[in-house]
C-alpha cells in the first residue's frame, strides 16, 4: 500500500473514530473496497456499543 493510501486510511479512521486492521487495509484496491470495509467496521463498533448499554 502506498503512502497516499495509508494517509487516506488514517484520515478515515480519525474521521469515523474507528480502527481498521492493517491486514484488512492491505486488501483495499478500490474506493468501493474502502467503503465496504468502513461500513463493516462501523457496524461492528455500533453493535458492541449498543450491547454494552444493555
Amino acid at each position: 500500500m502506498g503512502l497516499d493510501a495509508v494517509t487516506l486510511v488514517h484520515d478515515v479512521e480519525t474521521k469515523f473514530e474507528i480502527e481498521i486492521d492493517d491486514r484488512d487495509a492491505s486488501k483495499i484496491v478500490t474506493v468501493g473496497d474502502l467503503l465496504d470495509l468502513v461500513w463493516k467496521v462501523v457496524q461492528k463498533s455500533d453493535n458492541s456499543i449498543s450491547r454494552k448499554n444493555m
